[in-house]
């Protein structure tokens, strides 16, 4: 997000539903329906009306986020077809702990600058990382297995809807026609995804 606006960065992070979508009408033909497609890029359309692209795209941070939507994309199909015994909070937990693993070498590098951040920062730290990320992760890991990856997905086009929401109530931020229209579009996105094949 240093080298991206906040839009551009929403809009290459909520093309996840779009990648979830190929992968998934590739690999598995009967998942294939025009609603879904349709739902897809109607939600898009939304998005990129809410949120829009900003500030200039850096080449470089723009293909690692779509790397980054990709992987998304390609963990969502994988953990809608994991056997059902196997425990959502166990998948969670070793995805986390990979992470965290991988990671590590750049927390030990900036160590002088982390010793410098302050009790309330670290606990503030804690929170985010056991309720808003280990918590959410298992709940979505669940919600993947119940209604599918590519509804899942979707939750990449509500996250800029709650946001402005969130915005228009406790910050008084301005509430503009952009935002209804958007919002609508992801709605009736999300509706038509979740639209039944006729058979």
């Amino acid at each position: 997000s240093v080298h991206l606006g906040a839009g551009s960065l929403s809009v290459l992070q909520a093309i996840v539903p779009i990648l979830t979508a190929l992968i998934l009408f590739s690999l598995y033909r009967d998942e294939f329906s025009y609603m879904k497609l349709f739902g897809v890029l109607i939600g898009f359309s939304g998005l990129f009306l809410l949120a829009g692209p900003s500030g200039e795209l850096d080449l470089f941070s723009s293909i690692l986020c779509v790397i980054a939507s990709l992987s998304y994309a390609i963990s969502g199909v994988y953990l809608a077809n994991t056997p059902a015994k196997i425990n959502n909070s166990f998948i969670g937990m070793g995805s986390l702990i990979v992470g965290a693993i991988l990671l590590s070498p750049f927390l030990i590098n900036f160590a002088e600058a982390n010793l410098s951040v302050s009790t309330t920062s670290w606990i503030y730290i804690a929170i985010l990382g056991i309720i808003n990320t280990s918590l959410a992760y298992v709940i979505f890991i669940k919600l993947i297995k119940r209604i599918g990856s590519l509804n899942a997905s979707f939750v990449t086009y509500l996250v800029p809807v709650s946001s402005i929401s969130l915005g228009i109530l406790i910050l008084d931020e301005t509430f503009t026609l952009d935002m209804v229209v958007g919002s609508a579009l992801i709605f009736l996105g999300v509706f038509f995804s979740n639209k039944q094949k006729t058979t």
